[in-house]
């Protein structure tokens, strides 16, 4: 009985031990189940460079400036921690460039610079907004704004709540405020603190850049006793004009 023990044990052992080596080879061929889903844009650069993966094996690299908007699209597969690509209307055939998951909304990629050190290049994953209506837009934690007309590109983070909530009774209503990063013409960076309420002892709600104001006219949702939001539940609405 001990022998059959044993062996029972040792049966098991070896078991487990292939589902695991399975489960590793199943992470690391061409079915592989890292989600690439969306857009990425390259975070060393001003000019709004981005790779969008739209399909399981169909993407295109993108390119956005003022008055300006290209696009080339490729095949790829994935393939132990590495990526190939090939261009729809390059007759060159796929090129092979390591890939690296850098957390859920990080990742870099080798070959796809022409610099001597050939670097690979880091991109975080974003949506890409570029509707406006009646000058204001409205812009999530994840989001970029983009306009064509002027070449701006926006973004907020950091939000901070102090509004008195929804139904409680305060002696001051209070404030939200979020931090923007502009940059204009993919050349020159700003970064400006706005708050909603125009009163703030501490911060404005406008600011003049490069001849356009922004304003921040709401956060939401508006904050609610009892409940709390995460960075990704708000929406900063922004005036541009």
């Amino acid at each position: 009985m001990r022998e059959i023990g044993v062996y029972l044990k040792m049966r098991t052992k070896k078991s487990l031990w292939l589902f695991l080596l399975l489960g590793i080879l199943s992470c690391s061929d061409e079915g592989t189940t890292f989600d690439l889903n969306g857009k990425w844009v390259a975070t060393e650069s001003f000019g709004l460079q981005f790779i969008e993966f739209y399909s399981k094996n169909e993407g295109r690299f993108g390119l956005y400036s003022k008055d300006f908007k290209n696009h080339e699209d490729f095949n790829y597969r994935l393939f132990d921690n590495k990526i190939a690509i090939d261009f729809i209307n390059d007759s060159e055939g796929e090129t092979i460039h390591n890939l690296t998951f850098n957390g859920e909304d990080k990742i870099e990629i080798s070959g796809l610079t022409v610099i001597p050190e050939n670097p690979p290049k880091s991109f975080s994953r974003y949506n890409i907004v570029t509707e406006k209506i009646n000058g204001e837009i409205a812009l999530g934690i994840n989001d970029i704004f983009f306009d064509f007309d002027t070449g701006i590109r926006l973004k907020g983070y950091q939000i901070n709540e102090s509004r008195c909530p929804e139904d409680v009774v305060c002696v001051w209503q209070g404030y939200a405020s979020a931090r923007f990063n502009l940059i204009v013409d993919a050349n020159f960076e700003y970064i400006f603190d706005l708050a909603t309420d125009s009163l703030s002892p501490e911060l404005k709600n406008d600011t003049l850049i490069s001849g356009l104001k922004y304003t921040l006219l709401d956060i939401k949702p508006y904050p609610k006793l009892g409940e709390e939001f995460k960075p990704e539940d708000y929406t900063l609405i922004v005036a541009v004009e």
